[in-house]
């Protein structure tokens, strides 16, 4: 799969984009237009990410019914992800893998390192 990713300055609406579900459906961010949606981009190769797992899905058993969750995972194999979803819980609907040979090379990975240096987070 590849998904091009657009950016957006504060106070702007997120680009929208189309892919496929880990059930195989698809999905378009712009059905979710309305809704209040909370994007985490994550792997299970991540440490910081999985130090956070925890808290993700408490807050999406906390407010399923407020908010929609939408989680990338960027992985070298689907197989990965599909091993962390089952150890950690993830029920909710709109996961998407990516899938890449050069993991932190991709675009995922230098944005999420530079929001991270940005904003000085420690974990």
């Amino acid at each position: 799969m590849y998904i091009k990713y657009a950016t957006a300055e504060e106070g702007e609406p997120t680009p929208d984009f189309e892919a496929i579900l880990i059930d195989g459906t698809p999905f378009k961010l712009s059905d979710l237009r309305g809704d209040y949606v909370l994007f985490d981009f994550l792997g299970s190769w991540c440490v910081p990410c999985l130090k956070g797992y925890p808290k993700l899905v408490a807050f999406h058993e906390k407010h399923s019914d407020k908010i929609i969750v939408v989680t990338v995972a960027l992985e070298k194999h689907a197989k990965s992800w599909e091993k962390a979803i089952k150890k950690y819980g993830f029920l909710w609907k709109h996961q998407i893998v990516d899938e890449n040979c050069f993991v932190m090379m991709s675009s995922i990975a230098r944005i999420e390192c530079t929001v991270f240096q940005k904003y000085r987070l420690n974990f």
